[in-house]
């Protein structure tokens, strides 16, 4: 596997700085340049490819660095069929070796980019395939708050001073139900869903039409077995051997 800094380096620029501007769409521009004024289209446009060409650049100079605590995350992409959408999750390979399919996705919206930069982009056909949507959503992924890491660290400890303002205030302890033990997690197996999917569509065709609840409930189903999918394959692709992390230098 690459890492997502050297996936980004082997991919053609303008297909990917065009796929992250699909991503974007107007929030870029929102961001970018507010109050600056009226532009023509070609103006705009070229500014639009410049910024996001620059931003591009400072990702690529970054030495990319393993996580704190020695894991390795790798992301990976799975379709979306209810919302025609390409939708990506980072996990870890531990988690993925002991789990499976059943692996959690993680957020990493305010993660350090050298350390984004290290994560592993999965080998499974479907993230392959779509390569530069997924390097496109990793781009939009850590550029919530700005285009920079400065002002995403600013943003970042502002957030994090929010919380803890909120969460260590006296009304939040008084108003917290004390000993309450979180619900346990239901493993459904991929064999599992496809009963499900199944008991959903003898229903359908026995009532002769679709109502809105069981359209959702198969929705959420099929959801959940396309990723599970996604992650077996992930798991196929994995080495026999645990792996090492392949950063830079």
């Amino acid at each position: 596997m690459r890492t997502v800094q050297e996936t980004l380096k082997m991919l053609d620029r303008r297909d990917l700085v065009d796929a992250f501007a699909r991503r974007m769409g107007t929030r870029f521009l929102e961001l970018k340049w507010q109050g600056s004024g009226q532009m023509t289209y070609s103006k705009l446009k070229k500014a639009y490819r410049r910024s996001i060409g620059s931003f591009l650049d400072d990702l690529l100079e970054l030495t990319p660095r393993a996580s704190d605590d020695g894991r390795i995350g790798i992301i990976f992409a799975f379709p979306d069929l209810e919302r025609y959408e390409i939708r990506h999750e980072l996990i870890f390979e531990d988690e993925l070796r002991k789990k499976h399919e059943a692996t959690e996705g993680y957020a990493y919206s305010f993660t350090d980019w050298d350390e984004v930069m290290g994560f592993l982009v999965a080998d499974n056909g479907f993230s392959q395939e779509h390569i530069y949507e997924l390097m496109a959503e990793v781009m939009y992924e850590i550029t919530w708050n700005g285009f920079s890491w400065e002002d995403m660290k600013k943003y970042r400890e502002k957030t994090c001073k929010s919380m803890d303002e909120m969460f260590g205030s006296e009304e939040w302890s008084e108003g917290r139900e004390e000993n309450v033990e979180p619900e346990p997690s239901i493993h459904i197996s991929l064999n599992e869903r496809l009963d499900q999917l199944k008991e959903i569509t003898e229903k359908v065709r026995a009532n002769k039409k679709c109502c809105r609840e069981l359209y959702d409930a198969a929705g959420v189903i099929y959801y959940e077995y396309l990723r599970g999918k996604e992650l077996e394959r992930v798991l196929s692709s994995l080495p026999s051997s645990k792996m090492k992390a392949n950063r830079g230098n």
